[in-house]
């Protein structure tokens, strides 16, 4: 009603809602009831313990520190009355990888394989790197085919399975 104030008379408003308008007003002008002292204070705490925590902590945390302090407090309602109070966490810098200096003064490794493309196949409990002609057939290829028509320009044992 207190919205609308502006646009339509209040007996109006209380004639339509079916409010005496004493009632209206008492309520308007009155004291604050036990719950809005009681968020009152219990914003109070929550800035305490904002401006404690240097910004960083959002309303599940406040939540549980406000617990811990004995008060009886749900996660929604504490941070309704943060967003009322404009009482925003402040969010962690967003991740960037560092993986790759490409500004550094070393000089660039070389290439040991060249240009042959790499296959890794296991073959009985070996580890083998084939290095394959960019020129091969399909048959050519290990595991298609006939293994004796196989072409591979070089295979490399990388490791053996330790036993245990």
């Amino acid at each position: 009603m207190k919205i609308h104030e502006s646009e339509f008379s209040v007996r109006k408003m209380c004639k339509t809602l079916d409010v005496a308008p004493n009632h209206y007003y008492q309520h308007r002008n009155g004291p604050p009831g036990p719950r809005a002292k009681e968020n009152s204070e219990l914003t109070r705490q929550i800035e305490s313990i904002f401006e404690s925590t240097d910004h960083g902590y959002g309303s599940p945390r406040i939540t549980h520190q406000l617990r811990q302090d004995g008060w009886c407090c749900g996660e929604n309602r504490a941070a309704k009355l943060m967003r009322i109070n404009g009482i925003r966490a402040r969010k962690p810098p967003r991740f960037v990888p560092a993986t790759t200096d490409s500004n550094h003064p070393c000089p660039i490794a070389e290439s040991l394989l060249g240009d042959l493309p790499q296959v890794v196949a296991y073959q009985s409990g070996v580890d083998i790197r084939s290095y394959i002609s960019p020129s091969a057939r399909p048959m050519d290829v290990p595991g298609c085919g006939d293994e004796s028509v196989q072409s591979t320009y070089h295979r490399m044992v990388i490791s053996r399975p330790s036993a245990h």
